[in-house]
């Protein structure tokens, strides 16, 4: 009877044994045979591939103990037979079966266990363990513990000892001398204890379920995942993947089988009928078959494990694909590689026809080819169907033929689960591009050696093909054709990516996405979006790809005229109607670089219609800053209002250099200045309170500037605004108004090194702007051609005085003041004319010598006299004049005061000598020199106007020092 694959075969071993068969032991291709007698039968194991599996008799010996054998077990790495029976433990060599030892205190012990990692021995002996260690070939007993009943059956568990009692199990540890209840036997007959090959567990029987406890004596597996038998087992076989477990149902005996996996099926795998009760070998073979015997006949039987292969056939037949994957994972590496790969991709299909995705796509991923075809095999809507012909399937293709893609909800699902896969795809595909591109550079720079290689095996190719015909292809054109399908394989992911996403709910992941450089193919991928209503994902597609005119006039759509669109717009597009729409193609155009010109001054244009700050700002904060020679001209055509102030910005941040725009700066004030010269009149002199640094600071406010040095890539297309900047209003109020221009033009016409003033002066139209003229005038030297302007044209004698304090203060030497003679020259000559102007008149001449009474200190006042006509009346003369009476008493009184000042110096210096004169200075023999220290007495010596002595000598060697 079977619930499952076949995975034993019942055999008949041997029909005629002599004896009760107690215990059963495989060893190598031995079968040891225990029986009641005490004699030992060994059988020998024919091979896999024998067509008799009936056991030969190699030996019995009889007497081999002197009671019943009740347990056999092996020593393997010596290797010895641990056997017990009434007497006692006994050790016996193998395969020969020579007497060893027989371990002390063992007689009328019921069961014991071998720890072959400690090499101890523990035996049940009544109600205590003891514990023996195996030195060369003796057991020397280490401690022993009492326990509350006799132990029936007996397991390591890591350090300590699980003993099976009648009603429960104990855990003893020989170490600490430690006992810990585990659990009950329940109804069971008998308690059961059996190791686990490879896990480090031990199977025990509690009632009709088997429960696995680890080295902590701890259970390793959930309740659910415990082996549930149809009774409670007589006794307990393991042959990965299977346990098998005598059972008595209904008064008939039954050898159940099953899985032994915690994520297997729990039903029973195989049952196999036998009569009456049986001996079953605890330890399966070498081949992992498992041996029986029955204890009311005499025979012997087997049961053989079938091929794994066909087991795996079988599961996957039945849909028992998690079995099938146990088992296969249990054949050998160089059988199992297509079978394995064949079981996923049907287990994977199985899930995801089922509905549970996720693991569906986890099984095709493990697939060896790793390749996305398989995923993708599963959504035909999201792969147009000529891609998918370049990519052959790895598997049958009508494992595929019956798979339907989800639709709705579930179609949402399968694609979200789908994503991750493609994702991961991508990110290694990425990865063989990159290096691509290290191995092209490194041969780029290898260069002319590489060349020559190639070329000399192009010329043996040509020549073995003209001898064969036939040629191989090279391991060039196999990296080309390589790379060819990474490229395809590249277009197919990224595609079905992007129509992915436009299954999933929007998170804006889409978005993010087309924003990377990828591989979508655009036709696929417009049709898409355009379906979809995704305008503003299309637009960033355009912009990663390149095609930046149909991604700038897409936005400009979504702008002006949304409506104009068959498919209504969704998402981010939605969002992007009026002034959002005109700063996502500010960010666009943003990211753009010279090369790009043409499409910049396209759609700049419009822009600056719109909304001129917006596009001022596009300039200046751009992340790749184009220009002035590009954004000059669109901003001269559209707005030229914000000419200077765009290029004030980029001098003032160091973007562009002062030499090579400074002219540039100074014609677009001089046109603007030229435009609006009636509202700009006669102005004065330049502005000396406001610098160029100010007037950037109350243009654009320092975010903006920040922004600008600081600018980093910005998300092109959101819902939101721009970053925070000044309002319209704001850089509105802030723009120069026409007399600040001019302001700022002569200003910089003054203080610049790099414009020419020859040059500027040339570009004045005759007849205008004087001011300005005499400006450049005085920088290039002709102070009596600006006086002119400012005397004659201007009629402002204000800016004439300040050109000549400019000239006074600049200038060094005696002759310095003659700027002052050139003024009053000038207005004389006027004077003396043949016709002098109405202006010239009593009170212009009283301020022209006001200038003079206020220079007099600068001027020689001789020569004004000297220059001045004898019709000039008085009183226009009489400032100057009161100011040169007032000067020359001044210098009277202050030479008075000077000379009273030297008086008094020269009598304190005569009182000072008196004093000098009248000093004493007492010198006694006990004084000494102040430089040797010796006394004076009445050599010659000199006083010190510190009132210290010394001798004459010794102030004449200090003097000669």
């Amino acid at each position: 009877m079977s619930g499952g694959p076949e995975a034993f075969e019942f055999e008949s071993a041997c029909d005629d044994l002599q004896d009760k068969v107690e215990c059963l032991l495989p060893w190598q291709s031995l079968l040891l045979v225990g029986a009641a007698d005490g004699s030992l039968s060994v059988f020998d194991i024919p091979d896999q591939d024998a067509e008799d599996p009936t056991l030969t008799l190699s030996q019995r010996i009889k007497g081999f103990s002197k009671r019943a054998l009740v347990q056999l077990d092996v020593i393997p790495t010596k290797p010895a037979l641990l056997s017990l029976s009434d007497d006692g433990v006994h050790l016996h060599t193998l395969p020969d079966l020579a007497p060893i030892c027989t371990v002390a205190g063992t007689r009328g012990a019921s069961r014991f266990a071998w720890n072959q990692e400690k090499l101890t021995l523990a035996v049940a002996v009544k109600r205590k363990l003891a514990f023996h260690h195996l030195t060369g070939v003796e057991f020397m007993e280490m401690t022993t513990m009492a326990v509350p009943d006799v132990p029936l059956v007996l397991g390591w568990c890591g350090d300590a000892v699980c003993a099976g009692f009648r009603k429960e199990y104990v855990l003893a540890n020989p170490n600490t001398g430690s006992l810990g209840d585990l659990f009950t036997v329940g109804r069971a007959m008998k308690p059961s204890v059996t190791p686990v090959p490879g896990a480090n567990e031990l199977l025990l029987a509690k009632e009709n379920f088997g429960m696995f406890i680890g080295r902590d004596g701890r259970p390793t597996r959930r309740p659910s995942s415990a082996l549930t038998w149809s009774e409670a087992p007589l006794a307990v076989a393991v042959s990965p993947p299977y346990v098998l477990a005598a059972v008595l149902q209904t008064s008939q005996n039954f050898i159940e089988v099953r899985n032994l996996s915690p994520s297997a099926r729990k039903g029973v795998v195989q049952m196999f009928h036998v009569e009456g009760p049986v001996v079953l070998a605890q330890v399966a073979g070498m081949d992992g078959s498992v041996y029986l015997a029955s204890k009311t006949k005499k025979a012997l039987w087997k049961l053989r494990p079938t091929a794994l292969g066909g087991q795996v056939e079988e599961l996957m037949g039945m849909g028992e694909f998690p079995d099938a994957l146990e088992l296969c994972g249990m054949m050998p590496e160089d059988q199992r590689g297509g079978t394995e790969d064949l079981l996923r991709v049907r287990y994977g299909a199985h899930l995801f026809s089922e509905g549970d995705y996720d693991e569906g796509m986890a099984q095709l991923a493990m697939h060896s080819c790793n390749t996305p075809v398989l995923f993708l095999k599963l959504f035909p809507s999201l792969t147009p169907p000529a891609k998918m012909k370049n990519f052959p399937l790895p598997v049958p293709d009508d494992l595929f033929s019956d798979m339907r893609e989800p639709q709705g909800e579930e179609r949402v699902k399968a694609v979200s689960a789908l994503l991750p896969y493609l994702l991961s795809h991508r990110s290694r595909l990425a990865t063989r591009r990159r290096e691509d591109l290290e191995m092209d550079d490194e041969q780029h720079r290898l260069g002319p050696e590489v060349g020559a290689e190639m070329a000399e095996s192009g010329e043996e190719r040509d020549q073995a093909v003209g001898e064969s015909g036939t040629s191989d292809k090279t391991a060039a054109s196999e990296q080309v054709m390589s790379r060819l399908h990474r490229s395809r394989q590249a277009t197919l992911v990224d595609t079905a990516i992007l129509k992915g996403m436009l299954v999933c709910p929007d998170t804006g992941a889409l978005l993010q996405f087309v924003q990377q450089p990828n591989f979508v193919d655009m036709e696929e991928g417009r049709g898409a979006l355009v379906g979809c209503g995704r305008y503003a994902e299309l637009a960033a597609l355009y912009q990663s790809r390149g095609h930046h005119s149909e991604g700038l006039e897409l936005l400009r759509r979504l702008s002006q005229s949304p409506q104009s669109f068959d498919v209504e717009p969704q998402g981010v597009a939605s969002g992007l109607s009026g002034e959002m729409g005109v700063w996502a193609v500010v960010r666009y155009l943003s990211t753009l670089t010279e090369k790009d010109a043409a499409v910049i001054q396209q759609h700049a244009t419009w822009v600056l219609k719109q909304d001129a700050e917006a596009a001022l700002q596009m300039f200046i904060c751009s992340e790749k800053r184009l220009p002035p020679a590009i954004v000059l001209p669109i901003l001269r055509t559209s707005a030229p209002q914000y000419s200077s102030i765009y290029l004030e910005v980029m001098l003032d941040c160091g973007e562009v250099s002062h030499e090579e725009y400074d002219g540039t700066l100074m014609k677009i004030y001089l046109r603007e200045a030229l435009e609006n010269e009636q509202e700009i009149g006669c102005l004065g002199q330049p502005s000396e309170g406001e610098s160029l640094d100010s007037f950037l600071k109350s243009v654009a406010s320092e975010e903006l500037r920040e922004s600008m040095k600081n600018s980093s890539q910005v998300p092109l297309f959101t819902a939101a605004g721009p970053k925070k900047m000044p309002t319209p209003q704001e850089l509105e109020d802030a723009a120069p108004s026409p007399s600040q221009s001019y302001q700022r033009l002569k200003q910089l016409i003054m203080t610049s090194p790099y414009i020419d003033p020859s040059t500027a002066l040339a570009s004045i139209p005759s007849g205008r702007l004087f001011d300005l003229q005499a400006l450049l005038m005085e920088k290039l030297g002709r102070h009596k051609e600006a006086l002119e302007v400012y005397a004659q044209e201007l009629h402002s004698l204000e800016l004439a005085e300040a050109l000549c304090d400019r000239v006074y203060e600049s200038s060094k030497g005696a002759g310095r003041g003659d700027i002052y003679m050139m003024l009053l020259e000038i207005y004389l000559g006027l004077k003396d004319g043949p016709k002098p102007p109405e202006w010239l008149n009593h009170s212009l001449w009283r301020q022209l010598f006001h200038v003079l009474s206020r220079k007099r200190y600068r001027i020689d006042a001789e020569k004004v006299f000297g220059a001045l006509p004898f019709d000039l009346c008085l009183c226009e003369v009489m400032p100057f004049v009161e100011a040169c009476l007032r000067t020359l008493a001044e210098q009277q009184r202050n030479v008075g005061v000077a000379k009273n000042l030297y008086s008094c110096e020269n009598l304190e210096v005569k009182e000072r000598l008196i004093k000098s004169k009248q000093r004493m200075v007492h010198a006694t023999s006990e004084r000494a020199c102040h430089m040797c220290k010796k006394r004076i007495g009445s050599a010659v010596l000199v006083a010190y106007p510190n009132d210290n002595l010394a001798h004459y000598s010794c102030y004449r060697r200090g003097s000669q020092t």
